[in-house]
C-alpha cells in the first residue's frame, strides 16, 4: 500500500511540476521580444499655429555605409555658400525663444536656429486630435515593421503636429531683386521643400494624414504650391532650398515669409542679414 501510495503521489508531483514548467514557458514565451522589434513610443505634442519663425542655415551633406543625407545646421557667422543655403520655416503656439531669454537674458534673438528647441515639449500644448494621432501611429508602425534591422532599444519619439490649417504662404525678398523678381514679389517657385520635420503632412480637410513615416520621402510635396493645394495643417518645420542656380547672392538679402492660417490669422517673419 505504501508503494502504491508513494507512486501515485510521485506521479501527481511530477504532473504538477511539468504543468508548472509549461506555464512558466508559456508566460516567458509571451514576454520574449523579437530582436528586430521596434520599441519606440510616440509622445504627441499638438499645438495650434499662432507664431511663425524663419531662419537661414547651412546644409552639410553626409555619407556613411552606402547611406547619405543632409544635416540642417546653424550658419557659421553671416555667410553661407549659395549651394548650401536653406531656409527653415517653423510654426508654434508660442515663441520658445522667449524661454531662451528667461534663462539667458543676453541671448541674441537673431541667432539662426534651423530647428527650435523646446525646453519642455509637453508645456503649452493644445487639445489633441485623437484621429490624427491614430493615423500617425499606424503610419509609424508600418514604417517600423518594414525598416527593422537588428535589435532596437526602447525609446520615446516626440511627435510635434499642428492643429491649425494654412491657407497661404509666400516667400519674398526684402529690398533685394532675386531671380528677376522685385522686392515683395513671390519667390515660391524658386524654392523646393527639401525635408519635413517631423515627416508628416496632415490635411485640415477631414483631419487626414496625407503623408507619413510609411510613405516614400520622394513622394512628399516638393513645391510650396503643391503643399498648399493639400489644405495642410501647419508644419513644425520645413527646410527649403533653391531649385535654381543663383549666382552672386547679394550679401544684403533678407527673406520674408508671410503666412495666413485657416482662422484668418496673418503671420510674418524676416530673416536676419546674411
Amino acid at each position: 500500500m505504501y508503494r502504491i501510495y508513494y507512486e501515485i503521489n510521485f506521479q501527481n508531483a511530477m504532473i504538477k511540476k511539468i504543468s508548472f514548467l509549461l506555464i512558466i514557458l508559456l508566460v516567458a514565451g509571451s514576454c520574449v521580444i523579437d530582436d528586430n522589434r521596434e520599441l519606440t513610443h510616440l509622445a504627441f505634442c499638438p499645438r495650434k499655429v499662432s507664431v511663425l519663425l524663419i531662419s537661414p542655415g547651412a546644409q552639410e551633406k553626409w555619407e556613411y555605409g552606402g547611406n547619405s543625407g543632409i544635416y540642417w545646421l546653424d550658419m557659421a557667422g553671416n555667410a553661407v555658400e549659395e549651394d548650401n543655403f536653406f531656409l527653415s520655416v517653423q510654426t508654434s503656439n508660442y515663441d520658445p525663444i522667449d524661454e531662451y531669454k528667461e534663462i539667458d537674458p543676453d541671448f541674441d534673438r537673431n541667432y539662426a536656429s534651423p530647428v527650435l528647441y523646446y525646453y519642455d515639449p509637453f508645456e503649452h500644448l493644445d487639445d489633441p486630435i485623437p484621429g490624427i494621432e491614430q493615423q500617425i501611429s499606424a503610419s509609424y508602425n508600418k514604417y517600423a515593421e518594414r525598416s527593422r534591422s537588428g535589435k532596437d532599444y526602447a525609446n520615446r519619439l516626440n511627435v510635434e503636429y499642428r492643429t491649425t490649417g494654412i491657407k497661404q504662404l509666400t516667400i519674398s525678398a526684402l529690398n533685394t531683386v532675386l531671380f528677376g523678381k522685385q522686392p515683395g514679389e513671390s519667390l515660391n517657385d524658386y524654392f523646393t521643400i527639401a525635408e519635413y520635420d517631423p515627416r508628416i503632412v496632415i490635411s485640415s480637410s477631414g483631419n487626414m494624414l496625407i503623408y507619413g513615416y510609411s510613405h516614400n520621402i520622394l513622394d512628399f510635396p516638393k513645391s510650396v504650391g503643391e503643399w498648399l493645394n493639400l489644405s495642410p495643417m501647419g508644419q513644425r518645420a520645413m527646410f527649403l532650398t533653391f531649385n535654381e542656380k543663383i549666382s552672386d547672392l547679394p550679401v544684403s538679402v533678407r527673406f520674408v515669409v508671410q503666412m495666413e492660417t485657416s482662422e484668418g490669422l496673418l503671420l510674418s517673419d524676416t530673416t536676419r542679414l546674411i
